[in-house]
């Protein structure tokens, strides 16, 4: 496990410097537009083509191509692999060509309806311009899987910091230029977002021809190619109902107010700093390998892989999104109450944020009992799953938001994030093998750790909250944003104490695994 954590360790860091930009491209976006129905437009539009990034790039045609890519060079050399590459996006180009041309034509059509409030007119203009991203950033993350296979990992992770800059470099722009009208400020972003998916897609294409990867049309066809067609469509459809299900809670927001679209937005982007830190990458580092032991039916070592993801997972998630949900209100009134932003607004943004904070573990543990189906090049389960999913967070969203507003929708997929993570658990990606039947049990040895030490943090962090709250609140005169700050301060260090402490003892495994990764880092 000790060479995966290596590759976590750089995924990792290059994942907290595209996290801290992009939270304060998040500061910066909010500050400027705060939770008016202009943000909601842009976030809107951004959606689409991020929904069809996750839904292709690093969805279905990712988890499909891999396993075959993984194949081809292990057993033809990287010359093979890269002839299925130049096959794959080809195919690829054609198709997301066809989809921005429909896409522009859909989204059009809005004009037509006027009925419809203003925010709907200018979300679907936004959309319109935004929609060649998806080109841009669906064909870099399928260069960025191959450069995985290769095991590089640390430049695709890296591919979100191009569009933060870019991002950030129009934001300061918009907020510098306060003459302007604010949607004059949006179209810059929009601007700045274009440019960033030509940076996202460049960076590592020169990476993968360094390897020797020699971009061409080719729309010849190969065993392996009909194996992915194969894979990819009930992996297609499966990921579709999934993107479906986010766009479904995006427009209902949409619809419920100005303002409900960005309350979710914000609340969803503070999830992702745990997510994207270390579930992703160890998810993104194991796939691979996950991958290449299933194709050469190594399934004990296939299951103490998915059992050593789970645990490192886990140990990080459950922590992280239990901090989230007792620092929420000192959280968002740190990083967000500026400019446009105010006090109503962090306290409207509360509550989503702890409900979102609640299902990280599920989010994380889901991601990589997916990816295990998938290494085993089984993309049916999930799409049962998916489908199942989609109807149940349809109906709780629909239910929840009419007593609950913007909390409903949150609720929702919090409940439905729980219970899709116990079905896909539930079906077992070894069957009855009894290599993962044993590692279940030691996996449920550490999730009782896990909560353990979590619980006692969570209770912890709670009191030092409360108590220094008060305490600087009655012995000193500070500015709300720096009260926050210190609050936020003290109990993530006490959390991050008491919790380390709690790991060292309950989770030795772990613990040691991790002392193992530093005493090396530290000695090279």
């Amino acid at each position: 496990m000790l060479h995966h954590l290596r590759a976590i360790t750089s995924v990792s860091a290059a994942t907290i410097l595209s996290r801290i930009l992009g939270l304060i491209r998040d500061v910066l976006l909010f500050a400027m537009l705060g939770l008016s129905s202009l943000n909601s437009a842009f976030i809107f539009g951004f959606t689409l083509p991020n929904l069809f990034r996750r839904l292709l790039g690093e969805g279905a045609l990712t988890s499909s191509s891999v396993p075959l890519l993984t194949d081809a060079l292990a057993q033809e050399g990287k010359i093979s692999a890269f002839k299925l590459l130049n096959q794959i996006l080809t195919r690829l180009v054609i198709a997301l060509l066809v989809l921005t041309m429909a896409g522009i034509a859909a989204l059009s059509s809005i004009h037509h309806f006027d009925g419809l409030p203003e925010r709907w007119h200018t979300g679907a203009n936004f959309a319109v311009v935004l929609l060649p991203y998806m080109i841009l950033i669906c064909l870099a993350a399928l260069i960025s899987a191959s450069l995985n296979t290769l095991g590089k990992f640390t430049w695709p992770a890296l591919s979100a910091v191009w569009l933060n800059l870019t991002m950030i470099a129009a934001l300061i722009i918009g907020l510098c230029l306060t003459a302007l009208p604010e949607e004059t400020k949006v179209w810059i972003l929009c601007a700045g977002v274009l440019a960033g998916g030509v940076l996202q897609l460049g960076i590592p294409a020169l990476c993968l021809i360094r390897e020797g990867w020699r971009p061409g049309w080719d729309l010849s066809t190969g065993t392996r190619l009909q194996q992915m067609q194969q894979l990819l469509i009930p992996g297609l459809v499966a990921a579709a109902i999934f993107q479906i299900n986010v766009l479904v809670s995006r427009v209902l927001a949409f619809a419920l107010n100005d303002s409900a679209a960005a309350i979710l937005y914000l609340a969803n982007r503070l999830i992702e700093l745990p997510l994207g830190v270390f579930a992703i990458a160890v998810t993104t580092v194991l796939f691979p390998s996950l991958s290449r032991l299933a194709a050469e039916n190594k399934l004990q070592e296939f299951a103490r892989s998915y059992r050593d993801g789970v645990a490192l997972i886990m140990s990080i998630t459950v922590p992280a999104g239990m901090g989230l949900m007792v620092l929420a209100d000192p959280i968002l009134t740190v990083l967000f109450q500026w400019g446009n932003f105010a006090k109503a607004d962090v306290q409207a943004t509360r509550l989503p944020l702890m409900l979102f904070a609640a299902a990280v573990p599920f989010y994380a543990w889901a991601t990589l009992l997916t990816r295990c189906f998938h290494a085993r090049k089984d993309m049916r389960t999930p799409l049962k799953l998916a489908g199942a999913n989609f109807v149940l967070n349809l109906v709780l969203s629909v239910i929840l938001m009419r007593s609950f507003g913007t909390a409903g929708l949150a609720a929702a997929n919090l409940l439905v994030s729980i219970i899709h993570c116990i079905l896909l658990n539930h079906w077992k990606p070894l069957g009855e093998h009894p290599a993962m039947i044993t590692e279940r049990r030691r996996i449920f040895r550490t999730y009782t750790a896990i909560f353990t030490a979590t619980g006692v943090m969570g209770i912890t962090i709670h009191g030092v909250h409360v108590l220094a709250a008060v305490l600087i609140r009655n012995h000193f005169a500070m500015h709300p944003n720096l009260e926050a700050a210190l609050v936020v301060t003290i109990g993530v260090s006490t959390g991050v104490a008491i919790y380390g402490i709690a790991v060292l003892v309950m989770v030795p495994d772990i613990a040691r695994s991790l002392k193992q990764l530093i005493t090396r880092k530290l000695g090279r």
